[in-house]
């Protein structure tokens, strides 16, 4: 189940009607929540990649799960950050709207058995799931293939429906190890790009940021990859 939306700015699906949930009434009877906040204490976190577990120790404020914020073994963790510093969206503001905001979801299906190799899954998708529609280059003039959904295809010819785009990078013939689902943005600048990718042996890596920042991906990817790599811990001996 995907926890971020790709419109709205960049926030939680389960507070659409609220951005703040630490703040509503029924707040804590709830026995999870998204929010947000400014506590910088150092939480150890713990996902299962495959047959290894990895440690995070991760400031709680970069954290918009309440679950999160009890440390321990997770099933994800959702992060919101400010690209290109990466410092916590939640010490530098109280809005998640900006075309520098980055939203992070590390997820482990360990528990699921599934092979979460996004190379591997791309080609399902594009053999079996997906027509192939266009082909658009970005202002780098890095170009992508243009999916959608079968069904989908007329959608894509009317300028007033929403229609979710799958953007596989086009390198030669060789198989991407990330891909996007964007929504046209056709009359609507703040909609949201999903990028869909790996971390450690198995871990599904997703990062939302906004369409129009799209040519800076492979920065962002980096900017991403760093901040997590810099919360992890060395094994335990």
């Amino acid at each position: 189940m995907r926890l971020r939306s790709k419109s709205l700015g960049i926030i939680p699906v389960a507070v659409v009607c609220c951005a703040f949930f630490r703040e509503a009434p029924d707040a804590e009877r709830r026995p999870y929540y998204f929010g947000r906040t400014t506590d910088p204490t150092p939480v150890e976190v713990t996902l299962q990649d495959r047959d290894q577990l990895i440690r995070f120790k991760i400031p709680k404020v970069y954290m918009t799960f309440s679950d999160n914020w009890k440390g321990g073994v997770q099933n994800f963790i959702a992060l919101e950050t400010i690209f290109p510093s990466m410092a916590p969206l939640s010490a530098t503001r109280s809005s998640s709207r900006g075309t520098d905001v980055v939203a992070i979801d590390l997820h482990s299906y360990a528990y699921t058995g599934a092979d979460n190799n996004v190379s591997r899954i791309l080609e399902w998708e594009m053999g079996t799931q997906w027509t192939l529609m266009d082909r658009i280059a970005d202002q780098s003039g890095q170009e992508y293939l243009v999916y959608v959904r079968k069904g989908d295809e007329n959608k894509r010819f009317m300028p007033n429906m929403m229609v979710t785009e799958f953007l596989v990078p086009d390198r030669g013939g060789d198989q991407p190890d990330i891909y996007f689902d964007c929504l046209r943005e056709e009359g609507n600048p703040a909609v949201g790009c999903i990028a869909n990718s790996n971390f450690g042996r198995n871990l599904s890596l997703e990062f939302i940021f906004r369409r129009t920042e799209l040519r800076h991906w492979p920065e962002i990817r980096d900017a991403v990859m760093s901040l997590l790599n810099g919360f992890k811990q060395e094994p335990e001996r």
